[in-house]
């Protein structure tokens, strides 16, 4: 509708700017998100040398991401999941940094991420609290935190248009699987833990599943802000996927920073 229409204009955005370059056709679109591919290929390069100063492992998670097929699907359909996945390692690259010309480059690509998908606001705060957990002690960190989530989350649903898409993906999700839109305590539980059950028999149409493996050891190494930055986004990427629509593209924006900690 114009609700998803107007949240999403960054896509669009971007493929008027290559159409005026290539001409209005299919190459345009496929070129727009491929564009943004190979630029989350940069940062993610960028990113895990910043993290853990090492080339060789920086060169392995790139190879890992770009070789996703899932994430070479998304790049090559013309869908708005590269651009996407390109903002959130912008982000979360330009916050490690911790200069003052980061943060208002940080600032510029979460409004851009807020107007790319519905669901950005998972991501939103967990950029929120990479930053806060970088810039402050972690104990203030965890403060600002919990206040930014609780506040946010009130404000996102009361007066945001992406709160209002995502409760009607809600709604219309229970409406086709023959359920009434009113809240069931019982019956979300149950559906929360089917999906998340079915996203761990289909995880390798997900991320690879060795990988995630190694994702979920190498969590529990030399702990880490970025680490409990990333655990919060998947846990939550995965919840309320779980809980709306359980698409597996929604899922997978979390996959370059799986792949980041399991290599």
């Amino acid at each position: 509708g114009d609700n998803a229409s107007s949240i999403s204009a960054f896509t669009p955005y971007s493929i008027s700017v290559f159409f005026k370059l290539f001409g209005v056709n299919d190459f345009s679109v496929v070129a727009t998100s491929f564009f943004y591919f190979l630029l989350s290929l940069v940062f993610v390069y960028l990113l895990t040398n910043k993290l853990f100063k090492e080339k060789l492992t920086a060169f392995l998670a790139t190879c890992a991401v770009g070789f996703n097929s899932s994430l070479i699907g998304h790049a090559t359909s013309g869908g708005s999941e590269s651009p996407f996945i390109f903002e959130l390692l912008a982000s979360t690259y330009f916050i490690s940094l911790k200069k003052g010309w980061a943060n208002v480059v940080t600032v510029i690509l979460l409004v851009l991420i807020y107007f790319t998908k519905p669901q950005a606001i998972i991501y939103i705060f967990g950029l929120l609290i990479y930053f806060f957990l970088t810039n402050f002690q972690t104990k203030k960190a965890l403060i600002f935190s919990f206040l930014t989530i609780i506040s946010g989350t009130v404000l996102y649903f009361l007066f945001s248009k992406q709160g209002l898409v995502a409760v009607n993906q809600n709604v219309a999700a229970d409406a086709l699987r023959g359920s009434t839109s009113s809240f069931n305590l019982i019956f979300t539980m149950k559906k929360v833990f089917y999906n998340l059950y079915n996203f761990y028999k289909a995880l390798p149409e997900i991320v690879n599943p060795y990988l995630f493996a190694l994702f979920a050891i190498g969590i529990f190494r030399k702990f880490s802000k970025f680490k409990m930055f990333v655990i919060f986004t998947v846990l939550a990427t995965f919840v309320i996927t779980a809980l709306t629509i359980p698409f597996y593209r929604y899922l997978h924006p979390v996959t370059p920073f799986i792949y980041i900690i399991a290599v």
